[in-house]
């Protein structure tokens, strides 16, 4: 009697499922050892983005406790000669000037030290009053306006 190949017989089938369990269990070891580095990875970038906001809080708190606003150039034009803090008179060359100013439109754009002026409408609201001389000799300083906020000095 011939031996029938086309079914396989138990011994075979056990081992088949043998061998799929094995490669199986292979599969799942190698996604969980995976899934284990990207978990330790994930952890590793957490804890560094930690660290790196709290030092940007910690900068950002030190800046505003030392930090210290520009102070602004608020300027008022009087009337009169003796109200004023200082007398100016407009020079017509930039080269000829002791400051060289930039009106700007907001107070807020306005900083002492670049000579950046800001005009008020009121005195009391000006850390200046100035008064606009007719004669270069009777003035305290000597002025231009700059067509650039990076030309002044």
């Amino acid at each position: 009697m011939k031996q029938d190949n086309t079914h396989p017989t138990q011994e075979q089938i056990i081992e088949w499922n043998r061998a799929q369990n094995s490669k199986a269990e292979a599969r799942h070891e190698r996604r969980a050892d995976l899934q284990g580095r990207t978990l330790a990875q994930y952890e590793a970038t957490s804890r560094t983005i930690g660290w790196a906001w709290m030092a940007a809080i910690v900068m950002i708190i030190i800046q505003l406790l030392t930090c210290q606003t520009a102070p602004a150039q608020t300027m008022y034009e009087v009337q009169y000669k003796t109200q004023a803090d200082l007398l100016l008179y407009e020079v017509r060359y930039a080269s000829q000037a002791d400051i060289r100013y930039y009106p700007v439109q907001y107070r807020s754009q306005a900083n002492e030290r670049r000579n950046h002026w800001y005009w008020t409408d009121y005195p009391a609201q000006a850390k200046y009053r100035v008064y606009w001389v007719q004669y270069r000799s009777q003035a305290d300083r000597l002025v231009y306006e700059v067509q650039y906020p990076a030309q002044t000095r």
